[in-house]
């Protein structure tokens, strides 16, 4: 985390070759993946963050979310929910975790569940939702 001035220009040399000149252009988008406790609902801690100059895609997402899991719940964890906001990338990935595929949903009433099986403790699932 840059607090400062002198960390933020070690950051900024990120972005840039050996000579000085612009390589990357710097991310627009960040993909942050945090665990919380449930023993400790006030800590929050970042496990994992993709930045990314574009857009972001559904199906990077759902791959994304799947390796995440499985980093977390290797030493033992276990993860009971996944939250994430309503952007269109994240919609999807829960489309294809819940295995509704990629396609529309269509506007017809219908009813679906919102878990899926957890890959790594198979006679658990793991729910999923969307905050605002």
């Amino acid at each position: 985390m840059a607090t400062t001035d002198v960390d933020f220009a070690c950051l900024h040399d990120f972005f840039r070759d050996h000579e000085g000149r612009s390589g990357r252009e710097p991310a627009d988008h960040a993909l942050v993946f945090c665990i919380q406790a449930i023993e400790a609902p006030s800590l929050l801690l970042p496990v994992l963050f993709c930045l990314e100059n574009g857009t972001l895609d559904g199906a990077f997402v759902h791959s994304t979310i799947l390796a995440v899991l499985s980093k977390v719940q290797y030493p033992g964890l276990r993860v009971r929910h996944i939250l994430a906001d309503g952007a269109s990338f994240n919609l999807l990935a829960f489309k294809l975790l819940l295995g509704h595929g990629s396609g529309a949903m269509g506007t017809a009433p219908h009813r679906f569940g919102v878990t899926f099986p957890n890959p790594d403790y198979p006679d658990k699932v793991i729910s999923v939702s969307v905050c605002r």
